[in-house]
């Protein structure tokens, strides 16, 4: 019982028959409403991760595209592989076909077990096929949308005459060079078989646009986890030329951006600990693409950005903390200690008590303990504007 359930009610001698859910796909589609845009890629990297942790710390998690499929009909499906736990085709039935059903535990401050599947189901009614592997063996499920709209595995005929809600037996002939053992292949196909979901030409950066969503999600990579994501690249006849890079998150360009070792630091802020860096000029740094390179600013929790601002945004809140020349120079992100949790579409943060994070606290307290050499840099911009003013 978690400690949200665990309140008395006055009358501890009663059974009751638990509340459940009449219409799950109507509840799927209605969570789908308040997934941020491209929240999938998250939901699916962060399945990834945790997959290879469980299995002891170190592997790969690897997007791409699916080959069978393209030699199939020459469509691109957009593909994540991690080699790590495994999954059986029951494991699939009990975590993939359940909402709020997860293989980690569940709380406000860790997975809410609607994820991948309600962040990515809607987007691809035609199917989610995950192929996975447990010590060697290999088993087949697909999440899908029925003609009645509702969402649920596929079924297969087994052995025996009946139906299981997966195949059992798949040959090691689907099985991706990444995986030996265990791990798993989650094949996304969109709307239909001729769709291409390995591109995305509305994405701020189509030719790499899912590292340059890692990179803008992740603060830091786990230590042993590598995460690939492809830069979309063409041969002179056309075809598409296989080109991959590591994703590294923020910090690692943060760290990069700066002349030397005295442009970042870290001060103690209300429960909190702030990191800033006084970054080099943007010429320097746009050529990056797969970043997003802009100044910016936010809160980190296991891993991840929360309250992202960057470019207008990011400016009106540097105002706050008294940056009103060097705001396109600082980047900051503050650690909170204090017990938070993510919104639905893991974007903001929540204290305990639902309300936001304490920016205006800190800004105050940075204005107050402002870097010297972010104060001097804002003086000498300030006068500088005074004589182009006069």
């Amino acid at each position: 019982m978690t400690r949200d359930t665990q309140e008395k009610t006055g009358d501890d001698d009663f059974s009751l028959t638990e509340m459940t859910a009449d219409n799950v796909s109507w509840g799927v589609d209605l969570l789908h409403k308040d997934c941020a845009n491209l929240q999938f890629l998250r939901e699916f990297t962060e399945n990834g991760i945790q997959a290879v942790e469980d299995a002891g710390g170190e592997g790969d998690v690897v997007w791409t595209y699916d080959r069978r499929w393209h030699e199939k009909n020459g469509s691109y499906k957009a593909t994540i592989i991690d080699n790590g736990i495994g999954m059986t085709g029951r494991d699939v039935a009990k975590y993939i076909n359940k909402i709020f059903s997860s293989g980690k535990a569940l709380g406000l401050d860790k997975n809410y077990g609607i994820g991948a599947k309600v962040a990515a189901a809607p987007l691809n009614p035609r199917g989610l096929e995950y192929w996975t592997w447990k010590d060697g063996k290999g088993y087949l499920a697909v999440l899908r949308k029925n003609d009645e709209g509702k969402y649920g595995l596929q079924q297969f005929e087994n052995e025996r005459g009946g139906m299981d809600d997966w195949q059992t037996g798949v040959s090691d002939d689907a099985k991706p060079k990444q995986i030996d053992q265990n791990g798993v292949m989650v094949v996304l196909l969109g709307k239909s078989d001729h769709d291409n979901t390995y591109f995305n030409e509305t994405a701020e950066m189509p030719s790499r646009w899912i590292l340059r969503y890692l990179n803008s999600r992740y603060f830091t990579i786990p230590d042993g986890i590598v995460i690939t994501a492809p830069s979309i690249r063409y041969n002179d006849d056309g075809s598409l030329k296989p080109m991959k890079f590591r994703a590294y998150g923020m910090k690692r360009f943060l760290d990069k951006h700066i002349e030397d070792k005295t442009h970042y630091g870290q001060i103690e802020v209300y429960k909190g600990t702030l990191h800033w860096w006084l970054l080099n000029e943007k010429k320097a740094r746009n050529h990056q693409t797969e970043y997003n390179y802009h100044a910016q600013s936010g809160a980190i929790f296991q891993d991840e950005m929360y309250d992202v601002a960057t470019m207008q945004a990011h400016r009106a809140r540097m105002q706050k903390f008294n940056l009103l020349y060097t705001y396109d120079r600082v980047a900051i992100y503050i650690e909170p200690h204090l017990k938070v949790r993510s919104n639905a579409s893991r974007s903001l943060l929540l204290m305990e008590d639902e309300s936001f994070l304490p920016w205006k606290i800190w800004a105050g307290e940075f204005a107050r303990k402002m870097p010297e050499i972010i104060r001097e840099l804002e003086a000498e911009l300030f006068a500088k504007s005074v004589q182009n003013l006069d």
